[in-house]
């Protein structure tokens, strides 16, 4: 072991997330010495998918007020070894209308699990209808689900023929089932 290891760990504040573990031999990467207001400078070169997003203004971070005056370590606390937590979000507390996919409707009563998978990263959860929900449409429509169908209740369905095929005659009076199966 060389004096600069052996340094190192005397002042390291403890071992980093498994998720940062191949960055451990790298504190440079992460820290600039004697500069604290650098470190989220840093971060953001690694995580360009959250600085687009500050840039953008979406996502938690670009929509949460308080993400542009505070620097990354204010939420994130790394060093407390490899199965420490990155964040402090509790699931049913976590406050969704801050995010691009505000819950409403039926979204409201999933648990985080149903469209956030264990393991990834909660911004990766599925972005479209289809990511949860199996569509019986085979791509018939261009249009989007939310033009049909509610986030209150995937079945109660609002379609409106005239946007695509107009009714007229018989076909008017003629139940949806006559025709779809």
């Amino acid at each position: 072991m060389s004096l600069a290891n052996s340094l190192l760990d005397l002042i390291s504040p403890g071992e980093i997330s498994a998720v940062h573990a191949r960055e451990a031999a790298a504190c440079d990467d992460c820290h600039q010495a004697g500069d604290k207001s650098a470190q989220t400078g840093l971060c953001l070169n690694c995580h360009v998918e959250i600085r687009d997003d500050l840039d953008a203004g979406q996502g938690l971070h670009g929509r949460h007020a308080l993400v542009s005056s505070s620097r990354c370590s204010a939420c994130h606390t790394e060093h407390q070894g490899r199965d420490g937590k990155l964040t402090g979000l509790h699931g049913r507390s976590f406050n969704h209308d801050q995010t691009d996919f505000p819950l409403r409707g039926g979204h409201r009563n999933q648990a985080c699990q149903a469209c956030h998978r264990p393991g990834e990263p909660r911004r990766y959860a599925g972005e479209s209808c289809t990511a949860c929900h199996r569509s019986a449409h085979d791509k018939q429509f261009e249009e989007g689900c939310e033009s049909c169908h509610s986030q209150s209740r995937w079945f109660d369905i609002e379609y409106r023929h005239e946007n695509n095929y107009v009714l007229s005659g018989a076909h008017a009076e003629t139940g949806c089932t006559a025709c779809h199966q």
